[in-house]
């Protein structure tokens, strides 16, 4: 969807904005070997509370879901996003 990738690089920059597909696998998992990798459709690098409240707007416009993540070493899954599919299931990895 490009409205929405077009929105969060306004937001934020397009050097804390990515959908390419290298980017988005490094934070498909943790270090949970055993589950699935899924990555997310986008991954944003916000550096303000300003930021992250432009993001969560643009999150509620589209209707997506937001992950957030800290340093992906969780073992149950908790820092990767479970579902991935039409555009209304898009998530934000928010790191």
């Amino acid at each position: 969807m490009v409205s929405v990738l077009k929105a969060l690089e306004d937001a934020l920059g397009t050097d804390y904005v990515s959908d390419k597909d290298f980017i988005t696998y490094a934070y498909a998992r943790g270090i949970d070997s055993a589950l699935p990798p899924n990555p997310p459709d986008y991954v944003v690098k916000p550096g303000t509370t300003e930021e992250v409240a432009e993001i969560v707007r643009i999150a509620n416009k589209y209707k997506i879901p937001i992950v957030p993540r800290g340093g992906g070493c969780c073992l149950t899954g908790g820092s990767k996003p479970i579902e991935k599919g039409a555009p209304q299931r898009m998530r934000f990895q928010l790191c």
